[in-house]
């Protein structure tokens, strides 16, 4: 395999590379509403495609269209570098990568994150939502401090 690990790959000149990406969240946990964040514990799933890699097919088993890569040829890989856009903090407990190159020159990196504290998007929806919450809790005890003062009162005959 010959590979410039710093220069993205590219079909074609001045096109973006296309990186699939998908995320399967495990477990959304420690929803902490003081702090409006949230971890997430996710398995993460990028592809795309290097052309650049002159492979043989001396690396693939027979009737396999795929190898694992072993970690030295992995490093030696351009990657996407994701990010999370609205990432806290973005610790990983625990990180398992697996690389697999197809026969067509695609990679496909799997790999598990976990311990990632997100920010909650819709902070001014929730301050609404509290300050209208106060209001009506406020509007109730006033209608029953009302509805008490009325309930003792007495009606004079005409």
């Amino acid at each position: 395999m010959t590979q410039q690990l710093k220069i993205r790959p590219s079909l074609s000149r001045g096109k973006p590379v296309v990186v699939d990406f998908t995320l399967f969240v495990v477990d959304i946990n420690s929803i902490n509403v003081e702090d409006m964040d949230f971890r997430i514990d996710h398995f993460i799933c990028q592809s795309w495609t290097e052309s650049r890699l002159i492979i043989t097919d001396v690396i693939f088993e027979k009737d396999d269209d795929y190898v694992i890569l072993p970690l030295e040829f992995y490093e030696k890989l351009w990657q996407p570098d994701p990010y999370f856009l609205n990432s806290k903090i973005e610790t990983l407990t625990h990180k398992f990568s697996s690389v697999m190159l197809f026969k067509n020159k695609t990679a496909l990196d799997l790999w598990m994150a976990g311990c990632m504290i997100f920010v909650f998007t819709s902070l001014g929806e929730f301050i609404v939502v509290k300050v209208m919450d106060l209001r009506c809790q406020q509007s109730v005890n006033y209608q029953r401090h009302l509805t008490a003062r009325l309930s003792c009162m007495e009606r004079n005959p005409i």
